[in-house]
């Protein structure tokens, strides 16, 4: 379309393209082109695709529970608590799987149906936080779905950029004792159970998934997720 007009002032005359002569895209009507345009979407009905948190005062961050997302301190009135530092990018891993973030906070996750998949939340800096003070404590979430697929959950430290990265987990679906069913359950899992290793260090998500075996394309729903000392 930028180029109707040079067409119209014949500057492609005698020009062709493999031995056809040049004509003007849409016949050169600019109506036709605006018809089939499809209009940008407006910003209440795109995905979340980062978790931004309020500012706090530094006395919070000894506070005993990380909230990652949701209001899992409404559980907790009296226990004091930090928001992570910097924002978290919600990540579909090569675009296998799809995270958005619904506006009740939950955490919607369609799982993949290639031959893997996997998602994280993710500090969107990519800069790595020293998150030591939890390590002997637990993770906690609520979690629902309809997927039958196995899957493990977990923290990331290091990157796979770098070199360094490293995978803590738990295992969950019908080959374990996690199971998933339509009905919010809330897990409370113990970090001296992690599957893998982790340097607490130097950890660069906060929560990442990944599909085991059982592929389904099903969906998972996660609220309420914490971080908190033992």
């Amino acid at each position: 379309m930028p180029l109707w007009g040079s067409y119209d002032a014949g500057l492609f005359e005698g020009l062709s393209r493999n031995g056809h002569e040049l004509y003007q895209s849409y016949q050169g009507e600019r109506d036709s082109v605006l018809r089939g345009l499809l209009p940008p979407p407006y910003k209440s009905d795109m995905p979340v695709k980062e978790i931004r948190y309020p500012e706090q005062d530094s006395s919070a961050h000894h506070a005993s529970l990380l909230l990652v997302l949701g209001t899992a301190v409404d559980d907790h009135p009296n226990t004091a608590f930090r928001y992570p530092s910097s924002p978290l990018k919600l990540e579909g891993w090569e675009n296998t799987c799809q995270l958005e973030l619904r506006e009740d906070s939950i955490l919607y996750i369609k799982t993949g149906t290639g031959s893997w998949w996997g998602g994280a939340l993710s500090y969107a800096s990519g800069e790595s936080q020293n998150h030591s003070p939890f390590k002997n404590g637990k993770l906690v979430l609520s979690m629902r779905g309809n997927s039958a697929c196995n899957f493990e959950l977990g923290l990331q430290s290091g990157s796979y950029s770098k070199g360094n990265l490293q995978e803590g987990h738990f295992k969950f679906g019908p080959s374990s004792a996690k199971k998933i069913t339509p009905h919010w359950q809330t897990f409370s899992l113990d970090f001296s159970e992690l599957e893998g290793t982790l340097n607490w260090e130097d950890i660069g998500a906060l929560l990442y998934i990944k599909g085991l075996d059982k592929f389904d394309g099903g969906t998972l729903e996660l609220k309420n997720i914490s971080i908190q000392h033992s």
